[in-house]
């Protein structure tokens, strides 16, 4: 019963303190190790019970875009929810990515008026 304490216990730790780690700031390094550190701890766990709930609030909070080889890190017993959060940042970086193109573009046709202005009244 010790054993299944140590368990429960390290998971309720990991969601007490994951908040406060600034994981955008870390190393991608640290957030593999992360990772790799709750899947290790899915191997030694039963699956299915209320820590695959937590570990895909904890592998939520990470910036999984970051990982090298997600496939492998997020493979089973990896919850495949982590697998929809890691194509949901994708979409997330893909929309950021638009708008910042979106708001170049405005600018540009902006500049391209004023150019276009500027030698009809020269002209």
């Amino acid at each position: 019963m010790a054993t299944c304490d140590l368990h429960t216990d390290r998971w309720l730790t990991a969601q007490a303190v994951w908040e406060l780690v600034a994981w955008q700031e870390v190393s991608d390094e640290k957030v593999e190790s992360a990772v790799a550190l709750l899947r290790d701890w899915l191997v030694q766990g039963a699956q299915g019970d209320r820590r695959d709930g937590v570990a895909v609030e904890l592998l939520g909070a990470l910036p999984l875009l970051r990982l090298s080889a997600p496939q492998e890190l997020l493979a089973p017993p990896v919850p495949a929810h982590a697998l929809a959060i890691l194509n949901l940042q994708k979409i997330q970086k893909v929309q950021e990515r638009m708008a910042e193109l979106e708001a170049e573009n405005r600018q540009l046709r902006m500049e391209l008026r004023r150019v276009r202005s500027g030698q009809d009244t020269s002209g």
